[in-house]
């Protein structure tokens, strides 16, 4: 499966990958860490996913991750100033570094489209960007999450259900030891999906009217998503990258 799906990413040269600097929305379990991670090997993105890096700094036990764990535990959602910092932070060095990159689940907020609406104009980078908007129903969502397991040496991801590890809790990627992530229990997600409904969503036509917004059905797997959406990431199919 996993060639596969690097197969197909390979595939899509000359398409929107390498193309555009991307920001991904979506519910929590709807595939944007799986997409982002593929595309991080197969044409050498950055991965700049707020949740990840103050998961990583709570495992850490830095001053900050010992601030928002009791928040990252309840399921709810870090101060935004904070994830302005560490999203500016890791932009910047790419930038300057010339390395294409995903935003992996932010903006999250009408301030936060207006941080990177901002930031952008400054960078003289806006024409670069592109959105895309992972559609997909609270079910799926919640099936992946509450079976799902993480390695956090190398971010792959499994699930108990429908992508178990050849060996139980360990990584087939680095033989690692799998994990939960905190926060994850149905009750968290219910509630991290009731917030994305009402007030991340709707930033994404926000977001349309700064950047290019693609939506991707990902209900499926992402092989299947990749090949259903083919058409998607041509540069000129203009019906469905809207502006």
């Amino acid at each position: 499966m996993k060639r596969m799906i690097l197969f197909l990413l390979v595939c899509f040269s000359g398409s929107l990958f390498g193309e555009f600097n991307f920001i991904f929305i979506g519910p929590p379990g709807s595939g944007k860490g799986t997409l982002s991670s593929a595309m991080v090997k197969t044409h050498g993105y950055e991965q700049i996913c707020p949740g990840d890096i103050l998961r990583k700094h709570i495992k850490q036990g830095t001053d900050l991750g010992k601030t928002i764990k009791p928040i990252v535990a309840n399921g709810d959602y870090v101060d935004d100033e904070v994830v302005f910092r560490i999203i500016e932070e890791k932009i910047t060095h790419c930038l300057d570094g010339q390395r294409p990159f995903i935003i992996d689940g932010f903006p999250r907020s009408v301030s936060g489209v207006e941080f990177l609406n901002e930031f952008f104009k400054n960078k003289a980078v806006g024409s670069e960007i592109c959105c895309l908007h992972f559609v997909i129903d609270d079910k799926t969502c919640l099936d992946r999450i509450c079976y799902r397991l993480v390695c956090f040496n190398c971010s792959c991801v499994f699930n108990k259900n429908t992508k178990k590890p050849k060996v139980d809790m360990v990584c087939d990627n680095c033989g690692h030891k799998l994990e939960a992530r905190l926060g994850d229990s149905r009750e968290n997600t219910l509630k991290r999906l009731a917030y994305y409904r009402k007030n991340i969503e709707p930033m994404v036509e926000l977001i349309g009217k700064s950047f290019k917004v693609v939506s991707l059905d990902s209900d499926d797997s992402l092989e299947n998503i990749l090949k259903k959406h083919k058409n998607v990431f041509e540069l000129n199919d203009s019906s469905v990258v809207e502006k």
